[in-house]
Protein backbone atom coordinates (compact mmCIF):
# COMPACT_ATOMS: atom_id res chain seq x y z
CA UNK A 1 0.00 0.00 0.00
CA UNK A 2 1.45 3.37 -0.94
CA UNK A 3 2.01 5.76 1.94
CA UNK A 4 3.76 9.04 2.52
CA UNK A 5 5.24 7.80 5.79
CA UNK A 6 8.79 6.55 5.25
CA UNK A 7 9.66 3.13 6.67
CA UNK A 8 11.36 3.11 10.03
CA UNK A 9 11.01 2.61 13.76
CA UNK A 10 9.03 5.38 15.45
CA UNK A 11 9.13 6.12 19.17
CA UNK A 12 8.92 8.96 21.69
CA UNK A 13 12.47 10.32 21.91
CA UNK A 14 11.57 12.31 25.03
CA UNK A 15 10.89 9.09 27.00
CA UNK A 16 14.25 8.15 28.60
CA UNK A 17 13.32 4.48 29.13
CA UNK A 18 12.28 3.95 25.53
CA UNK A 19 15.21 5.99 24.24
CA UNK A 20 17.66 3.74 26.16
CA UNK A 21 16.01 0.59 24.75
CA UNK A 22 16.26 1.94 21.20
CA UNK A 23 19.90 2.97 21.72
CA UNK A 24 20.80 -0.58 22.79
CA UNK A 25 18.70 -2.24 20.04
CA UNK A 26 20.74 -2.82 16.85
CA UNK A 27 19.06 -1.33 13.79
CA UNK A 28 19.58 -4.48 11.73
CA UNK A 29 17.52 -6.56 14.19
CA UNK A 30 14.45 -4.29 14.00
CA UNK A 31 14.15 -3.74 10.25
CA UNK A 32 12.98 -6.06 7.50
CA UNK A 33 15.67 -6.89 5.00
CA UNK A 34 15.51 -8.23 1.46
CA UNK A 35 15.52 -11.81 2.79
CA UNK A 36 12.26 -11.39 4.71
CA UNK A 37 9.22 -12.44 2.67
CA UNK A 38 9.46 -9.72 -0.02
CA UNK A 39 6.17 -10.94 -1.55
CA UNK A 40 4.27 -9.96 1.64
CA UNK A 41 3.76 -6.21 1.62
CA UNK A 42 3.09 -5.51 5.30
CA UNK A 43 3.37 -6.92 8.80
CA UNK A 44 -0.13 -8.44 8.75
CA UNK A 45 0.58 -10.55 5.69
CA UNK A 46 4.04 -11.46 6.97
CA UNK A 47 2.42 -12.78 10.12
CA UNK A 48 -0.77 -14.31 8.71
CA UNK A 49 0.26 -15.91 5.43
CA UNK A 50 2.75 -18.39 6.97
CA UNK A 51 -0.08 -19.82 9.10
CA UNK A 52 -2.16 -20.43 5.97
CA UNK A 53 0.72 -22.00 4.05
CA UNK A 54 2.25 -24.14 6.80
CA UNK A 55 0.23 -26.82 8.53
CA UNK A 56 1.19 -27.49 12.14
CA UNK A 57 -0.50 -30.64 13.47
CA UNK A 58 -2.64 -30.46 16.60
CA UNK A 59 -0.45 -30.89 19.63
CA UNK A 60 -1.05 -33.48 22.34
CA UNK A 61 -1.54 -31.98 25.79
CA UNK A 62 -2.10 -33.17 29.31
CA UNK A 63 -4.75 -30.92 30.90
CA UNK A 64 -4.37 -30.05 34.56
CA UNK A 65 -6.56 -27.88 36.75
CA UNK A 66 -4.45 -26.00 39.29
CA UNK A 67 -6.65 -24.99 42.26
CA UNK A 68 -6.54 -21.43 43.55
CA UNK A 69 -4.90 -20.93 46.92
CA UNK A 70 -7.18 -17.99 47.78
CA UNK A 71 -9.28 -18.97 50.84
CA UNK A 72 -12.95 -19.43 49.97
CA UNK A 73 -12.35 -19.30 46.21
CA UNK A 74 -13.42 -22.36 44.26
CA UNK A 75 -11.50 -21.54 41.09
CA UNK A 76 -8.74 -23.28 39.20
CA UNK A 77 -6.32 -22.27 36.48
CA UNK A 78 -6.37 -24.57 33.46
CA UNK A 79 -3.01 -25.62 32.02
CA UNK A 80 -2.56 -27.67 28.86
CA UNK A 81 0.95 -29.12 29.15
CA UNK A 82 2.93 -30.46 26.19
CA UNK A 83 6.09 -32.44 26.85
CA UNK A 84 8.93 -33.10 24.39
CA UNK A 85 8.31 -35.94 21.91
CA UNK A 86 9.85 -38.52 24.27
CA UNK A 87 7.55 -37.36 27.13
CA UNK A 88 10.42 -36.39 29.46
CA UNK A 89 10.64 -32.92 31.06
CA UNK A 90 14.23 -31.68 31.17
CA UNK A 91 15.30 -29.30 33.92
CA UNK A 92 18.16 -28.03 31.76
CA UNK A 93 15.73 -26.83 29.03
CA UNK A 94 13.42 -23.83 29.22
CA UNK A 95 9.86 -24.33 30.46
CA UNK A 96 7.53 -22.04 28.51
CA UNK A 97 4.26 -20.63 29.87
CA UNK A 98 1.96 -19.38 27.09
CA UNK A 99 -0.75 -16.89 27.99
CA UNK A 100 -3.07 -16.93 24.99
CA UNK A 101 -5.57 -14.35 26.24
CA UNK A 102 -9.31 -14.06 25.94
CA UNK A 103 -9.63 -15.36 22.40
CA UNK A 104 -7.21 -18.24 22.30
CA UNK A 105 -6.50 -21.73 23.38
CA UNK A 106 -3.88 -24.41 23.04
CA UNK A 107 -5.02 -25.35 19.50
CA UNK A 108 -4.78 -21.81 18.06
CA UNK A 109 -2.41 -21.80 15.09
CA UNK A 110 0.10 -19.39 16.63
CA UNK A 111 0.16 -21.40 19.87
CA UNK A 112 0.54 -24.73 18.04
CA UNK A 113 3.44 -23.28 16.06
CA UNK A 114 5.31 -22.25 19.22
CA UNK A 115 4.50 -25.48 21.07
CA UNK A 116 5.54 -27.68 18.14
CA UNK A 117 8.92 -25.99 17.67
CA UNK A 118 9.78 -25.74 21.38
CA UNK A 119 8.89 -29.40 21.92
CA UNK A 120 11.24 -30.35 19.07
CA UNK A 121 13.99 -28.46 20.93
CA UNK A 122 13.32 -30.62 24.02
CA UNK A 123 11.36 -28.06 26.05
CA UNK A 124 8.10 -28.42 27.94
CA UNK A 125 5.32 -25.93 27.17
CA UNK A 126 2.33 -25.09 29.39
CA UNK A 127 -0.57 -23.16 27.87
CA UNK A 128 -2.86 -21.30 30.29
CA UNK A 129 -6.46 -21.56 29.07
CA UNK A 130 -8.92 -18.77 29.82
CA UNK A 131 -11.80 -20.18 31.81
CA UNK A 132 -14.81 -21.02 29.71
CA UNK A 133 -12.79 -21.60 26.53
CA UNK A 134 -11.87 -24.94 24.95
CA UNK A 135 -14.81 -26.75 26.56
CA UNK A 136 -13.73 -25.78 30.08
CA UNK A 137 -16.16 -24.98 32.85
CA UNK A 138 -16.31 -21.98 35.12
CA UNK A 139 -16.38 -23.30 38.66
CA UNK A 140 -16.73 -20.19 40.83
CA UNK A 141 -18.28 -16.75 40.57
CA UNK A 142 -15.29 -14.90 39.13
CA UNK A 143 -15.64 -14.20 35.40
CA UNK A 144 -11.95 -13.96 34.43
CA UNK A 145 -8.74 -15.62 35.66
Amino acid sequence: LPTSIPPGFYYDKSNPSIFKIVQDWPVESRLYDSKATPWAVNGDTRTGIPFFLNNIPNQVYIRRWVPSNVPGEEEAIILDIAFPPDGIHRKNKPLYLVLCGLVGGSQEEYVKDLVFHKRQEGSTVAVMITRGLMESTIQGEELLN
